[in-house]
């Protein structure tokens, strides 16, 4: 892909993110499901959670969901509101995790 391609699909994956997080926001009934921002990312980052297995195979579905989320760069407000979990869970998320990755 071109570099105009992918910013483009940034862009978009950006704006979906942000629609996402206001409908949950605005409806605590509704529960969207984090598959479909997880299916977006994918389809521009293919190979990323493969890779991420390969190089670190002990880390489990989840950890390899809330690296995706890092990826992302998104904020820990935003994951917690995704995971609907506290933010200081985030944080001790973060923390087990990177252990699993030997970048203590």
């Amino acid at each position: 892909m071109d570099l105009r391609l992918k910013e483009l699909v940034k862009v978009k994956l950006e704006e979906r993110l942000s629609e996402l997080l206001d409908q949950l926001k605005n409806s605590k009934e509704q529960k969207l499901s984090i598959e479909i921002l997880l299916a977006q990312f994918n389809a521009v980052h293919q190979t990323f959670a493969s890779q991420l297995l390969k190089k670190i195979p002990d880390l489990s579905q989840a950890d390899v969901q809330f690296c995706t989320l890092v990826r992302m760069k998104m904020t820990t407000k935003k994951i917690s509101v995704l995971l609907n979990i506290e933010p200081r869970s985030i944080y001790i998320k973060k923390y087990r995790t990177m252990g699993k990755m030997g970048l203590g």
